[in-house]
């Protein structure tokens, strides 16, 4: 009777009466319910038989016990007593089906459960709201087996949309595009194949704005799924995980090729007599300073490079790039005072003295004097590339470069002596001087078109760079040389007489000038690195680099050791122009050494 009394509340007020009834008292109701569903079809088999009897006998009035229940039906159920006859016959059987009948009496209980044995229905919490209630089913399109993340991860994590897939993968673990990846823990932080998280939030691959599928949350500027980028409900490509900006500076120290030079210097052994003192091809001569290379020596540089990328306009990008190296300096110096012979050797040409010979500079009781040699060298250039990402991934990334390179390279050599006349022999009044000063300078300027390809791979936070570029086009040198000659001889009545003369011994009239050429050349570049993030955007390298420049001008190698000193006679030069000018190309290389940091933003 109970359930039959509290049928007949509506469906708001039964819930709220069942939560208060005692738990025995529920549990009979249960158990009626569950009885009364089993005899439903009967009693419904038996009302259409009353109801056919009803109507044969031209009663107006339905089952009593249905009429309770008119209320729950349909509207068209209750509108079926004033529809015409004919039509009256189908609307009852439509309340009939959708009418709820609850039999009565009760069916036979005898069989049933004791109460005392049933175990207590939970009761609801009466603090849950109505809107918490059961919901109604909704049919939906079956979902894909879920992926199965195992991520430690913060609780304030952002979990992606339920049923994405991952270019069609799903994986146990993490999943970062495409790649499988297993995670573990090491010190505190999230390890992924080699890809790792700080403080919750993942680093991935150079500063890609990456992110593992999961409920770990991108970083500030990861942006996973794309509709801002053109491709939603899928992984970001490599157009959205590269920084759009990079800053890079670097300390270099790099040594360069030497330059092939004559005999520059030479002494003798004590004892020589003065006319074989500094004579090449003896065996008592020494040469001091050249008959080797030049230069080859180390200077510190630097380099800086900036750069963007355009993820929107496919992977492209842009950097520029200064570096320049300072002067790698040769000096020597040599005097009287530590060196008693020092001369300046040459070939002489000149019609009837032909032959090896040498210009004295400090001669033991004739002459003292002292020799200096200065050489040195520079490097420099820029590039303005366009960038283009290849290939890209959590580990590996590929790209191509292409652009304008130029280059420079400045090479100088000077020559300078002083000598004093102490004693008679020479031809001089004792007490004159003379100091003669040769130059060589040879500056060479590259412009071309460069191609290159860069790569890198990256393990944790380790990353190992690779790249190689050629650059093709024209060398324009311009090699000049000079030289000068200042004499004093003192007076016989006091005083001293000073004159000054252009040209050296080296540089005289007949190669002394500016000249200028062009040259195809090509200047390939190799480099590798090593890098270790000391923060997610930070970067510290160490690295080598390498370049070759197939046409250059040397300052030293632009030297001619043949003179012919009729020239400086009165009459005027007798026989061949010695020396001349003829523009001599070599090869040229420079490596080193490079420590530099990244940012990338």
């Amino acid at each position: 009777m109970h359930a039959y009394w509290l049928s007949t509340f509506p469906s708001s007020q039964r819930r709220a009466i069942g939560m208060h009834l005692p738990t025995t008292m529920k549990t009979a109701l249960v158990l009626c319910g569950l009885a009364a569903a089993c005899a439903l079809p009967t009693a419904g088999s038996a009302q259409s038989a009353s109801e056919t009897q009803a109507t044969a006998a031209g009663s107006a009035e339905p089952h009593r016990k249905a009429s309770l229940f008119a209320p729950r039906g349909s509207r068209k159920a209750r509108s079926a007593a004033s529809a015409p006859e004919g039509s009256r016959e189908d609307s009852r059987a439509d309340a009939r089906e959708e009418a709820l009948v609850v039999p009565t009496p009760p069916p036979d209980m005898s069989d049933a459960v004791p109460l005392g044995m049933l175990p207590p229905l939970p009761l609801r919490d009466p603090a849950i709201s109505e809107r918490a209630a059961v919901q109604p089913v909704q049919h939906v399109e079956p979902l894909p087996p879920p992926r199965s993340i195992v991520v430690d991860s913060p609780s304030d994590a952002e979990p992606l949309p339920a049923g994405e897939y991952v270019r069609g993968e799903y994986v146990e673990g993490e999943f970062i595009e495409g790649g499988f990846l297993d995670g573990e823990i090491v010190d505190g932080e999230y390890v992924v194949d080699g890809e790792y998280v700080v403080d919750g939030q993942p680093y991935l691959d150079d500063g890609f704005d990456e992110r593992i599928v999961g409920s770990i949350p991108a970083w500030e500027e990861a942006q996973v799924l794309g509709p801002a980028h053109g491709h939603p409900g899928r992984m970001c490509d490599a157009r959205c995980r590269v920084h759009r900006y990079w800053g890079r500076v670097d300390y270099m120290y790099w040594w360069f090729s030497g330059a092939a030079t004559p005999p520059l210097v030479t002494t003798s052994s004590a004892g020589t007599g003065r006319a074989n003192a500094g004579i090449l091809g003896l065996s008592t001569t020494r040469t001091l300073v050249g008959n080797a290379d030049l230069g080859a020596g180390g200077a510190s540089g630097g380099r800086v490079e900036f750069g963007r990328w355009f993820p929107e306009r496919g992977n492209l990008g842009w950097h520029f790039a200064y570096s320049g190296i300072g002067e790698v300096e040769d000096h020597y110096r040599y005097d009287s005072a530590a060196t008693d012979i020092l001369a300046r050797p040459f070939f002489s040409v000149e019609p009837g003295a032909t032959g090896p010979n040498a210009e004295l500079i400090a001669f033991p009781g004739e002459l003292d004097g002292s020799v200096s040699v200065q050489h040195t060298a520079s490097l420099d250039g820029f590039e303005f590339m366009f960038r283009k990402m290849l290939a890209s991934g959590p580990r590996r990334r590929l790209q191509v470069v292409a652009g304008y390179q130029h280059n420079q390279l400045d090479d100088a050599l000077s020559i300078r002596d002083f000598k004093r006349v102490t004693g008679g022999g020479g031809g001089l009044a004792v007490g004159s001087t003379l100091t003669e000063y040769d130059s060589f300078a040879a500056d060479n300027r590259f412009h071309g078109a460069a191609i290159g390809v860069l790569a890198s791979s990256r393990n944790r936070c380790w990353t190992i760079d690779m790249g190689m570029q050629l650059a093709l086009g024209n060398t324009y040198t311009t090699v000049d040389i000079d030289g000068s000659t200042t004499s004093s001889v003192p007076l016989a009545g006091g005083g001293v007489s000073t004159s000054a003369s252009s040209g050296g011994l080296l540089a005289l009239g007949t190669n002394r000038g500016s000249y200028e050429s062009d040259s195809l050349a090509m200047i390939p570049q190799l480099h590798i690195g090593v890098g270790y993030d000391l923060l997610p955007r930070l970067r510290l390298s160490v690295g080598y680099r390498f370049l070759y420049w197939s046409q250059v001008a040397r300052a030293a190698e632009q030297i001619d050791p043949g003179l012919n000193l009729s020239q400086l006679d009165p009459a005027g030069l007798s026989g061949d122009p010695r020396p001349r000018y003829a523009l001599r190309y070599a090869d040229f290389w420079a490596q080193g050494i490079n420590l530099g940091l990244d940012y990338r933003y």
